[in-house]
Parts: structure tokens; sequence; C-alpha cells
């Protein structure tokens, strides 16, 4: 394993409340111990989770972008990106209408954006 590292951020989710929480590691102890300690997966890939984070309401992404096994692509971070969104329209109470479904995707590309500046802030990419 290259050196073990975390990286976090914390941005307030627009509109709906919540906190999204973007963290790239390729250290599960690090993961347990700085952000979740029930992470109950046995190897760091790419995870949505839905948990209270220093005292709030969030949705974090979790990529180990420099992952030995699999690729991150634009892709997972989109597949991730669609798991938060769905946890925030379900917490918030949302009802799917595939007729209007302009504010999840909007949400959908948000938190996508987000994902994708903190990864070159980082000055990381994804394969």
């Amino acid at each position: 394993m290259n050196n073990p590292y975390i990286h976090i951020k914390r941005r307030k989710v627009p509109l709906y409340g919540g906190y999204l929480a973007i963290v790239l590691t390729n250290d599960l102890h690090l993961l347990k111990t700085k952000v979740d300690p029930n992470f109950s997966r046995d190897y760091v890939y790419a995870h949505a989770i839905h948990l209270n984070y220093k005292s709030r309401e969030t949705f974090c992404i979790v990529l180990n972008i420099d992952s030995d096994q699999k690729n991150i692509s634009p892709g997972v971070v989109s597949h991730e990106a669609l798991h938060i969104t769905s946890f925030i329209a379900d917490t918030r109470g949302f009802v799917a209408d595939f007729n209007n479904d302009e504010p999840l995707a909007y949400l959908q590309g948000w938190v996508t954006d987000q994902v994708h500046k903190f990864i070159k802030e980082k000055g990381k990419k994804l394969k």
C-alpha cells in the first residue's frame, strides 16, 4: 500500500440541509478512527454513507482513488453521488417523479462536481 492518508472536506448541502463529506483515503484504519468507527467493510473502495459526523447529519462519499484492486472512474463517482442523492431525497421526504426529476438531477450534479473539485484540489486523478 502507498503511504496511508485521509483527506476530508465537508460542505453544507444547499437547499436541503445537512452536510456532504468527501473522504479520499487509502487506509481502512484512518477511515474508522477519523470518520466512521462502524464502517463494516474490509476494504476501502467507493462507498456512500449516511451518518452523524462531528455532531451533524452527513452524507459521506468515501473513495480510494489509489486502489490497486479497482479503478475509481468518473462513472464510479456518479454512481456514489446517486446514492448520496437518494439518501438526501429519502430523508427529506422526496417522492420520485420521473416526469420532473430536475431537483434530483441538480443535486446529483452538485455532489458530483464537489467530488471532482476536491479530487483536483488534492492533486489526485481518476483512473
